[in-house]
């Protein structure tokens, strides 16, 4: 009788409630702030990764109007290393992760075509299998070690309005007298076949301009 007593004496108080509450309390909020540090630190690989890929997805495909497709690979991979140094963050691009092709506006895709000028696909990466991945503070607690992180960067080329018609040159154009202009695209022949130009003119294509793709 007397143990039951005791018991029930014991079920009855309430001191030491809040000792109890603000252990609890205190638990939820060292969960609460580690999984919001993993995520922080997520948030910010991905866009570390994204900026990367970015940058070197333009300068391939700026490389690409002049060299070759190996060429412009190679000054995408340096530019990308710049900003993620491998000494740091291992390797997050390499070569093969740059792909030349097309944007297929009305699939939604990027169609890879080697050899192509008109756009390019750079993944950079932080993976288990390059031994780079992002590794967790809290998360591994319950069983979550490292983060594979992928970020994707798709630029394509355009003409500008301005170079869609008419005549284009590298510096200074002088054109002579008795020219005639007339509506559309027929004013660029007139016009061509009666231009002096100063310097040497350059071709439209090298006057593409590389454009970010929505993915």
């Amino acid at each position: 009788m007397r143990i039951e007593h005791l018991i029930r004496r014991l079920i009855r108080r309430e001191d030491g409630a809040m000792t109890a509450f603000g252990l609890i309390l205190f638990i939820a909020m060292v969960c609460v702030g580690g999984l919001g540090l993993d995520v922080a630190n997520l948030i910010t690989v991905r866009t570390h990764l994204q900026m990367a890929a970015d940058s070197a997805a333009h300068a391939a495909l700026m490389a690409r109007e002049f060299k070759s497709e190996s060429e412009a690979k190679a000054i995408a991979v340096q530019i990308a290393q710049r900003a993620l140094p491998v000494s740091k963050y291992g390797d997050t691009i390499k070569a093969e992760d740059i792909q030349f092709g097309k944007w297929d506006v009305v699939n939604d895709e990027f169609q890879i075509i080697p050899g192509s000028d008109d756009g390019v696909l750079v993944s950079t990466q932080r993976l288990a299998g390059r031994d780079n991945a992002v590794v967790s503070y809290f998360l591994r607690f319950v069983g979550f070690q490292n983060f594979d992180v992928v970020a994707e960067s798709v630029y394509e080329t355009y003409y500008p309005t301005c170079f869609r018609e008419g005549f284009v040159a590298q510096d200074r154009v002088d054109v002579q007298s008795n020219n005639l202009y007339t509506t559309g695209s027929a004013s660029t022949q007139t016009a061509i076949s009666r231009l002096t130009t100063t310097t040497s003119s350059r071709m439209a294509s090298s006057c593409r301009c590389p454009t970010p793709v929505t993915l």
